[in-house]
């Protein structure tokens, strides 16, 4: 009796061994790449609270003008905040001094880059502030008046002249979130609403 012809197995479990290395070396890679997209960090654009996206490097007659503006608002706060040590041993006039020197500064660093960055002059610390729209801004003869204090008249001068110049730096700020394009400006504008109305309420608690 002759025998049936053997089939020939070999070649196609081969076939099949091969494409199961390809799937796997393929799954590798998927692998690879997902975990190499995952280590990189998301590129997203900033979106304004109203959900409408703005582009990147947007800024507008408003932006510079409250950049210069606050800049040289800001000066003045830490010109009179400068005042507050050897003239007061009030504990917390001295800590809320050393809030408004922290906070201000970096600020005006920050500003007079966006300056820089949009071709404008940046103010100098001695800049005269007529002909800008600096609301709050103590008067030549008010500073002279806290300089010349020390002690309770000190505290009670600092903290008036502080508040109303605290005030125009929010109404300023206001009208930036109001009327400005570029972000990063609408941004710090927001931080000094925040901040600054949080200073006024401690100040008027410390005036009594």
């Amino acid at each position: 009796m002759s025998r049936a012809p053997r089939t020939r197995r070999a070649p196609r479990r081969r076939t099949a061994l091969a494409f199961a290395g390809l799937v796997g070396f393929a799954s590798l890679g998927l692998v690879g790449c997902s975990s190499d997209e995952a280590a990189r960090p998301p590129s997203i654009s900033p979106i304004p609270d109203d959900g409408t996206i703005v582009e990147e490097g947007v800024h507008n007659a408003q932006d510079a003008a409250f950049a210069t503006d606050m800049i040289i608002h800001h000066h003045q706060a830490l010109t009179m905040a400068g005042m507050v040590p050897g003239r007061t041993q009030n504990e917390k006039l001295l800590a809320l001094a050393q809030r408004i020197q922290a906070a201000q500064a970096p600020e005006i660093r920050e500003m007079s880059r966006w300056l820089v960055e949009w071709g404008k002059p940046v103010p100098s610390p001695s800049a005269d502030p007529s002909g800008h729209s600096l609301i709050g801004m103590a008067s030549p003869a008010e500073l002279k008046r806290l300089e010349a204090a020390t002690g309770a008249t000190f505290d009670r001068t600092f903290l008036t002249l502080m508040i109303t110049h605290h005030k125009g730096a929010v109404t300023q700020a206001r009208d930036q979130l109001r009327a400005g394009a570029d972000q990063r400006a609408k941004g710090l504008a927001q931080d000094v609403v925040t901040a600054q109305s949080a200073e006024i309420l401690d100040m008027r608690t410390l005036l009594g």
